[in-house]
């Protein structure tokens, strides 16, 4: 297998092995103590009552929670790992989900089967084909057709339909009530996220993808030497001297964003900056990428760069001189050079609001240094 697939395959493990997570101290998290003769839709009815849930939440049932260390162990065993991987979030994972609106109706949309728990249960790692499979049959086969009675069910059968249905996920699953839970949700769309990586499939077209961007992107670049940039003192691979060559004063950018002076960027966010900006062409030939969680500055960052790229723009429309101008119809027209107009600008993303996101937030007057805001340009 190339190198590419490789690394792709690895990513799309990683992917599904960071889904499942489940927090057992949830204060919306309940055990089945108070179940009274199997009258599941009794009890959910009366945590969805007492914590008023409205239209929009509903209920969430886990079943077969379990450590994911056994998990880690298997993997370990089987690859050889000796060294701890610090990333690891060494939680509890379910092995199913099932979704509820809050008329107890079940939503085959939302289901999720971990394959964390396939793992476990098989021990063998499966390609994406096997675990695809095994999940569309329960999910499309088993699933729906033991809720389909409980969903057309009216409200005279509901309560024993649901039951019963509930009871024998229980009963073919083997799923044990001491190692399940049940949550009730506000807001189903928002605080139930327990879904499948949104770019589980985008990563398995890519390995049928034959691009030289794609390749640089995944195994660097090849040509020249890779820099490991790690900001943590404490880490063998720290490397101040490469920081100190990206954050010279020839590498600053001669913009900024006009944004509150006094926060200015932080060293790593100055550093991505500085790289991106690089007039270099290494640089140029290269993909940037940025990680980090939400509300780590990459949209900061970002406007940072867009800034950059306009100040840019102006100065070399202003160092046009006369030789630049060409005479048509009796008036000069100065010709833009590529160099103007090559720095175009496309935000695309999977996730619309992360677009949104700085569609909303570059032209806002608050965003702006209170120095700036008087000045007729941005008015």
């Amino acid at each position: 297998m190339a190198d590419k697939e490789k690394i792709l395959e690895s990513w799309i493990m990683v992917e599904h092995l960071s889904e499942g997570d489940i927090d057992l101290k949830d204060r919306l998290m309940y055990k089945f103590d108070d179940l009274n003769q199997a009258d599941y839709y009794d009890l959910f009815q009366q945590q969805l009552n007492k914590n008023k849930i409205g239209k929009n939440g509903g209920l969430v049932l886990y079943f077969d929670i379990f450590d994911f260390t056994k998990v880690v162990d298997f993997l370990r065993r089987i690859y050889g790992l000796k060294a701890p991987v610090e990333s690891i979030n060494y939680g509890n994972k379910f092995t199913l989900a099932l979704y509820f609106d809050r008329d107890l109706n079940f939503d085959d949309k939302k289901t999720l089967y971990t394959e964390s728990s396939y793992i476990l249960k098989k021990q063998k790692v499966p390609n994406e084909t096997e675990f695809q499979a095994v999940e569309q049959d329960l999910m499309d086969d088993k699933l729906q057709k033991i809720f389909e009675e409980a969903n057309e069910a009216d409200s005279s059968q509901k309560s024993e339909k649901f039951n019963e249905a509930v009871a024998k996920v229980f009963a073919k699953c083997g799923f044990k009530q001491e190692t399940s839970r049940f949550q009730v949700v506000h807001n189903l769309e928002t605080d139930a996220t327990n879904l499948h990586s949104f770019f589980i499939n985008d990563l398995e077209y890519a390995k049928g993808v034959e691009s030289k961007n794609l390749r640089q992107y995944l195994l660097g670049n090849q040509a020249g030497k890779r820099i490991n940039l790690n900001s943590k003192k404490d880490s063998p691979s720290f490397n101040p001297g490469a920081f100190k060559k990206v954050l010279e004063p020839k590498n600053n950018p001669l913009g900024r964003f006009p944004s509150e002076t006094k926060y200015a960027l932080s060293f790593m966010q100055q550093t991505a900056v500085n790289i991106a900006t690089m007039a270099t062409e290494a640089n140029k030939q290269q993909i940037q990428s940025v990680n980090g969680p939400p509300g780590t500055g990459k949209t900061t960052l970002l406007k940072d760069i867009f800034a950059e790229l306009v100040v840019e723009q102006a100065r070399d429309i202003v160092g046009l001189g006369e030789d630049k101008a060409i005479k048509r119809n009796g008036l000069e027209i100065s010709v833009l050079p590529d160099k103007i107009t090559e720095n175009s600008i496309v935000v695309a993303s999977s996730n619309n609001g992360a677009v949104q996101n700085i569609v909303n937030e570059l032209p806002l007057v608050e965003n702006l240094d209170s120095k700036f805001k008087d000045i007729d340009y941005f008015r």
